[in-house]
């Protein structure tokens, strides 16, 4: 009996790669890899919650005459160059506003068309520099702003995109979409790292999958975050909990686990999604109502990064667990993939380079930390 149990030891840990070290008091496990390395954590922060000290900083004085323009304000439509400014895309209007550093409002461009530096469809912005970058979805041209709004250029790109950021000097192109092939819907998700004219660098995900329109899933997506020179993508899985960190060039560093047990939907969150995330889809002029259907929950939900080059992430949690405590829990990891403190909150917040933003009482403030 002893010669089996150890012989079975011994394999289990052979399928788990190299252990090269164990962290302070156990908290985590480090095994190398092939060219990368992997963090186990366990379900408990090493150094419990964090105090996150932040100070005002300025609020965006959002003229009545732009508030009216925008139907919902949502912070996924801001971002902030490298002097501070701030830009809102409201693209419903085809336009731009630009705030400065101290929050006021100082010019709007953009606008609807065909034309050169014009667009119709475009729903995220990002920034290199002093250059504001938008993808113009209709004519699938990338399109660049100087910060005082002046139209610089467009390029054409052959992928398919929702999305796209700037990872180092490169671009990160990004894409969720529905697509119906031999009379078939199908799911489609990417993830591609270009350069600065384009040319394919290297293809992070490519998922192509069926999907029965009778059980979607709203909550398989693409979740990731950047942070200097590092992307940082968290897998889809109902069973295991995954972080990829790459760098600028497409290269795997590292993967962050934790300890992780599925959670499963109440009866009343799954009426709840049901309810906020029925949509139809369209194909050869006929209209098909999409039914959402789940048993289990994504163990990654959301995913940030800091000044610190710390990984925010928000985790699943049962309907116990979240009828016990009001707040919402975000885990913390550091840059080594370690989990270090975890964070109670309910503020709606993003971060932009070195400051935390907050949409609260429909008003964007902006704190120091």
């Amino acid at each position: 009996m002893r010669i089996v149990i150890l012989t079975t030891i011994i394999l289990l840990l052979a399928s788990c790669g190299k252990e090269s070290k164990e962290g302070k008091e156990a908290n985590y496990k480090i095994f190398q890899e092939d060219g990368y390395q992997t963090i186990v954590n366990k379900n408990k922060a090493a150094q419990g919650e964090l105090k996150f000290d932040k100070k005002l900083a300025l609020e965006l004085d959002i003229p009545d005459s732009i508030k009216n323009k925008i139907s919902y304000l949502s912070l996924n439509s801001l971002e902030m160059d490298d002097k501070g400014n701030f830009y809102y895309l409201n693209g419903s209007k085809s336009k731009i506003y630009k705030f400065n550093p101290e929050g006021k409002y100082e010019l709007s461009f953009g606008h609807s068309g065909q034309g050169p530096g014009e667009f119709n469809y475009c729903y995220y912005l990002t920034t290199k520099k002093d250059t504001v970058i938008i993808y113009n979805i209709d004519k699938r041209v990338l399109i660049k702003y100087s910060d005082k709004g002046q139209f610089i250029s467009e390029m054409k790109l052959d992928q398919k995109i929702t999305d796209i950021d700037m990872l180092g000097d490169n671009y990160l192109i990004s894409n969720n979409s529905m697509f119906m092939k031999e009379g078939h819907w199908y799911r489609e998700m990417d993830l591609i790292l270009t350069d600065e004219h384009g040319k394919e660098l290297k293809n992070l995900l490519n998922n192509e999958s069926k999907f029965n329109v009778e059980g979607f899933n709203p909550a398989i997506g693409l979740k990731f975050a950047i942070s200097g020179n590092n992307l940082y993508f968290a897998e889809n899985g109902e069973k295991e909990f995954q972080i990829n960190k790459f760098d600028s060039n497409g290269n795997k560093l590292l993967e962050i686990k934790r300890n992780y047990r599925r959670v499963s939907y109440s009866e009343e969150e799954k009426k709840e999604l049901k309810e906020n995330s029925s949509f139809s889809i369209v194909a050869n002029g006929k209209e098909q109502k999409v039914k959402v259907e789940v048993d289990y929950k994504q163990a990654i939900e959301k995913i940030f990064t800091d000044k610190d080059q710390r990984i925010w992430v928000k985790a699943a949690l049962s309907s116990e667990e979240i009828k016990r405590d009001s707040l919402t829990k975000y885990e913390i990891y550091d840059q080594n993939g370690i989990y270090q403190y975890y964070y109670r909150s309910n503020d709606y917040f993003i971060f932009l380079k070195d400051k935390f933003v907050i949409k609260e009482d429909g008003k964007i403030k902006v704190y120091n930390y």
